[in-house]
């Protein structure tokens, strides 16, 4: 008699897995992603939440990829587990992905904005005016 991996055995992989590719992204990224925040930031509390919001993104948006598209796709009757594990770890791979994604696409907004703002500024202050 074969094993079938089912959607309570399912359920704790799915978390188990994203978890512990969100933690190793978060760990990997931080010192790098505060570095940049930092230069194109005005304060301490901006990088704050651009750090908290990316953390945020790259545990709830995998999370609720595996959970949706791997656990939620098990039948009752199960999977293999090969099978089970494949949909499980390319869902939260591609959640990680958008993820990245989305705080990418997020940062080159705010970071061209700024580059704008202070070429402007320079600008300005090279020409003199004071508005």
């Amino acid at each position: 008699m074969d094993t079938l991996m089912t959607t309570s055995l399912a359920l704790p992989i799915a978390i188990l897995i994203s978890l512990s590719i969100s933690t190793a992204l978060m760990f990997t990224l931080s010192t790098p992603l505060r570095t940049m925040l930092n230069s194109i930031c005005d304060d301490t509390e901006e990088v704050t939440f651009w750090v908290v919001f990316s953390a945020l993104m790259l545990y709830v948006v995998p999370l609720l990829a595996g959970l949706v598209f791997a656990v939620g796709s098990v039948p009752e009757a199960g999977v293999n587990p090969a099978s089970g594990m494949t949909r499980i770890l390319s869902s939260v791979l591609a959640g990680t992905l958008f993820a990245l994604a989305g705080i990418g696409i997020q940062l080159s907004k705010h970071s061209r904005s700024v580059a704008t703002r202070r070429w402007r500024d320079g600008k300005m202050a090279l020409d003199g005016r004071s508005d």
